[in-house]
Formats: C-alpha cells, sequence, structure tokens
C-alpha cells in the first residue's frame, strides 16, 4: 500500500516541495520514468527514511536543499535507514528528523526557505539506525533461529531482511509454521 500514497509537488514562487507520503522504490521508479519535473527544494522523505525509499537515482532528480524525516524515536523499525541518510547527505540535503527535533515546520516567502530547526547534526551510529545484534537465548545460537518476527506488527522475516524490528520487539521462530500458527504474517519484502 505504501507505494500507492499519494505524492504532490507544490510550487511556490521560485521554490517547490515535493511530499512523497509512504512512497517506496517502486514509486519513486515510476515517478523518474514518468519525465515529471521532480526537482524540488524540500523533500518530505519517503516512508520514515527506510531502506525502500530514497533511492540514490531518485534523490539525484530531486536534488533536495532539505530533507525532511517524519519519524518516530525508537521506532520498530530502526528508521531512518543508514543508506538513506548516507544518499540524502551525499546530494547535499540538510537533514530534518521529527525523532531527533520535535515538529519542522518550513516558511517561504516564494524565494527562500527557513526551517524553525537547526539540521541535525547528529552523526547517528549505524548500529543506532539499523536493527541492532539479534539477541539470543542462552540454550539456543543464532543459527538456530530460521525466522524473526515483529511483536508489534505480527509479521515475520528471514533473519536476513532490511525490515528487522530492534531486539525488544523481536519473536524468535524456528519454523514457518510455528510463525503462521501464532498468527505472524510473511514480510512482503524478503517473503520468507
Amino acid at each position: 500500500m505504501n507505494n500507492y500514497s499519494a505524492v504532490l509537488r507544490i510550487e511556490y514562487g521560485r521554490t517547490a516541495y515535493l511530499f512523497t507520503g509512504d512512497a517506496e522504490d517502486v514509486s519513486e521508479k515510476e515517478m523518474l520514468s514518468s519525465g515529471l519535473t521532480l526537482e524540488s527544494d524540500l523533500l518530505k522523505v519517503g516512508h520514515h527514511g527506510s531502506s525502500s525509499s530514497s533511492m540514490d537515482s531518485f534523490l539525484q532528480a530531486v536534488q533536495p536543499k532539505y530533507a525532511v524525516i517524519s519519524v518516530g524515536t525508537d521506532n520498530d523499525y530502526g528508521h531512518p535507514a543508514a543508506t538513506t541518510i548516507k544518499n540524502l547527505r551525499a546530494v547535499g540535503a540538510q537533514v530534518y528528523r521529527t525523532d531527533q527535533q520535535g515538529t519542522i515546520v518550513a516558511t517561504s516567502d516564494g524565494t527562500t526557505i527557513a526551517v524553525n530547526k537547526a539540521p541535525t547534526t547528529v552523526k547517528t551510529p549505524i548500529s543506532n539506525i539499523l536493527p541492532a545484534t539479534v539477541y539470543v537465548a542462552p540454550e539456543q545460537s543464532e543459527e538456530a533461529y530460521k525466522y524473526i518476527g515483529n511483536k508489534n506488527s505480527k509479521t515475520f522475516h528471514l533473519p536476513t531482511c532490511n525490515s528487522l524490528p530492534y531486539p525488544k520487539n523481536r519473536v524468535y521462530f524456528d519454523s514457518r509454521e510455528e510463525a503462521i500458527n501464532q498468527g505472524f504474517t510473511p514480510c512482503g519484502r524478503c517473503k520468507p
């Protein structure tokens, strides 16, 4: 459903804004192939800055000066992804994050854009962005777990999935059947 998010580009005077909702890479590829103007001064980053959004080619087309990531503190998925932050910085965007700075308000007179917060200077360690090391119960080794579930979303993943939840929200399964029997559904990304 994320790739059906409404995407809106607004021009005000000589400034432009691209609001991508929860759009992921599929939607970004469609936008790139559409031939529509994507270049925008401010980008509301898609899908909370997940690794499934903000492809390098998409960001190259948008060329945002400002990037706003709407994301909750300590969210279950570890958003934003380190690759997204890296890609945004590579195109020179000033990154603003609601998990670090609270509400972000951008105002414009049609010529310039002012943001009410300083851009994030926190160089978040990758270990704080990406899923942390899997906690393994002493009686079983890490290799014994074939699937990892998310307590909150009731979705289960392969251990190599980019969408693993934080360790505190993980449930471990020995088999696919065990996960399904406990009411978990397979992840649409890693397709366990």
